[in-house]
């Protein structure tokens, strides 16, 4: 019998809502850009969406003059350009959650081109506590109080969706939390009401998001969560009720920030606006949920089409920065030169070409090229062996240039623009991968095992990954959906779930076990789950060498 200790019955969730009422038990995703809350409603988890209808809540919070913390429901992007706004993408993500009396617990020392903070300002207070400041000289709060506020925020969603306040939950956090990062974590949720917490590592949330946990069959299963900070990683074997981590790995200065960065460099360049230093913070910050909202359009489109940001816009259209064309000293700070063949001249601001007319430029055979100026020529249609006929749209626009005032971004554009972060993203994968002796399908090739990394399993050497789940908003993106699938080998799943709710609604499963209505779950790690094998397989043995003594 396969794992006859380890096996546990996972009893139907539909189990769940004839002993509890809805919003009793919850479960909740603090993450780092946004947070998001389940209960389990009509035997299914459910996430709660607030008045308007989002299914998340920005995980910022405003202070005011006195210090006082208040809801911030405006776009996590957008926001970082306000001085008096402080969220867990500027303490959780760049310090995580501070413990042990408030010292900083970094994941890694923070490259120099990201600060901790919006303003990047860390202070500490009289008994050695952490302080998050927004503004130099500004009010002060703790990052335990930033995520007490956050959760609060959503158990009030919660109990004006549900009609009860919610005393217990079950709260995702990455599976590297250290002690003091998982006590700082349970500080808050009881500073916020809650009577009965339990921490789940999030990639176990995820598999039962997914629904793997409950497959008969033993599977070897990928979580790829891609946050807007971070990046984990890590190799579950799941089935049967029981989840066994076999190893995790993650770059905690990299995530879906990092990308809307790089693509917002990458349009700067195309377009030749301003350094950074020129553009300021303002402007710089508005450009990049410009470029963020671009990629998620992307996820269903293979263009998209978004108006500029106002000051980018007159920096574009309005000629602001003619006046320093003859500055040659600028050169050594400017972008860098863009692609050859980029017209070098602003034209005069015509009717613009939409998105709807892109793509039936793009069905049609031709090509878009050149930032700015959209050029429309035509494709080499030999190779398809078609001369369909042009639209009337592509033949007023091959007859002569035409300046588009939108920022468009193709597929293309945003592979080419976050080739250096997908590479990294890469290297956690082989790595978890590696230390566990477990084979990608793709192109990836084993990596050496660093030393001190955990023994091989010999149950899962040299298998391969069955499943691979995505979590996190990023994760949906298609060039980083493509680059996880050609390096494992496997199509990730990222529809059954939404990748940015799979942890929220996978505590809430896990929040129904905390009653006992459903068999609690097992989650093991590596020298756990071979200690009770090796148990398991000596009972056997014992039982092997009685039965042969006896006379047949």
């Amino acid at each position: 019998m396969a794992r006859p200790l380890l096996a546990l019955l996972l009893l139907p969730v539909a189990s769940l809502h004839a002993l509890l009422l809805p919003g009793e038990v919850v479960g909740i995703d603090l993450g780092t850009t946004t947070s998001a809350i389940a209960v389990v409603r009509d035997g299914l988890p459910s996430i709660v969406r607030d008045a308007e209808g989002k299914p998340s809540l920005a995980s910022c919070v405003a202070l005011d003059e006195a210090g006082t913390l208040t809801s911030y429901a405006a776009d996590g992007v957008a926001l970082r350009s306000s001085k008096r706004v402080i969220g867990l993408s500027h303490a959780a993500a760049r310090a995580r959650l501070a413990g042990a009396r408030g010292r900083p617990l970094l994941l890694s020392p923070p490259p120099p081109r990201r600060p901790l903070l919006l303003a990047e300002q860390l202070a500490e207070g009289a008994d050695g506590e952490l302080l998050l400041r927004a503004a130099e000289g500004g009010p002060s709060c703790s990052a335990v109080a930033v995520a007490q506020h956050l959760i609060s925020s959503l158990l009030d969603r919660a109990e004006a969706e549900c009609g009860v306040r919610a005393s217990r939950a079950v709260i995702g956090v990455p599976t590297h939390f250290s002690e003091p990062q998982k006590e700082a974590t349970l500080a808050a949720a009881r500073a916020a009401g809650l009577d009965k917490v339990k921490l789940l590592p999030e990639p176990v949330a995820a598999a039962l998001a997914y629904g793997a946990v409950s497959a008969v069959e033993d599977e070897l299963v990928c979580v790829f969560d891609l946050g807007g900070g971070t990046l984990d990683v890590s190799v579950l074997q799941v089935g049967g009720g029981t989840v066994e981590v076999l190893a995790t790995d993650g770059d905690a200065w990299l995530g879906g920030d990092d990308l809307d960065g790089a693509i917002a460099k990458y349009v700067a360049q195309r377009e030749q606006l301003p350094p950074l230093a020129s553009l300021g913070p303002s402007v710089w910050n508005d450009l990049v949920a410009t470029c963020r909202k671009l990629k998620e359009k992307l996820t269903v489109s293979k263009l998209a089409e978004l108006p500029w940001p106002p000051e980018v816009e007159r920096m574009l259209f309005d000629g602001a920065d003619d006046d320093d064309d003859d500055d040659d000293d600028e050169d050594d700070e400017s972008w860098e030169d863009a692609e050859e063949g980029r017209p070098g001249a602003r034209g005069e601001l015509v009717e613009p070409i939409s998105a709807a007319e892109v793509e039936l430029l793009l069905q049609a055979g031709f090509v878009l090229d050149g930032p700015g100026f959209q050029t429309v020529r035509k494709a080499t249609r030999a190779a398809r062996g078609s001369e369909s006929p042009q639209p009337a749209v592509a033949r007023e626009a091959e007859a002569s240039a035409t300046f588009v005032s939108a920022c468009l971004l193709s597929r293309q554009e945003l592979h080419a623009a976050c080739a250096a972060e997908l590479e990294r993203m890469k290297q956690p994968l082989l790595r978890a991968a590696a230390a566990c002796a477990v084979r990608l399908g793709g192109e990836g090739k084993p990596a050496r095992r660093a030393r001190g990394a955990p023994v091989a399993r010999p149950s899962s050497g040299g298998r391969r990954l069955e499943r691979v789940l995505l979590v996190g908003a990023a994760s949906k993106t298609p060039a980083v959906v493509e680059m996880v699938e050609q390096l494992a080998g496997v199509r990730p799943d990222g529809t059954s779930v939404p990748p940015e709710l799979a942890v929220a609604l996978g505590a809430a499963v896990q929040a129904g076990m905390l009653e006992g209505s459903v068999a609690q779950l097992e989650v093991f790690n590596v020298l756990e789950a071979a200690l009770i094998r090796g148990v398991v397989r000596g009972g056997a043995t014992q039982r092997q060498r009685k039965r042969g003594r006896e006379p047949s």
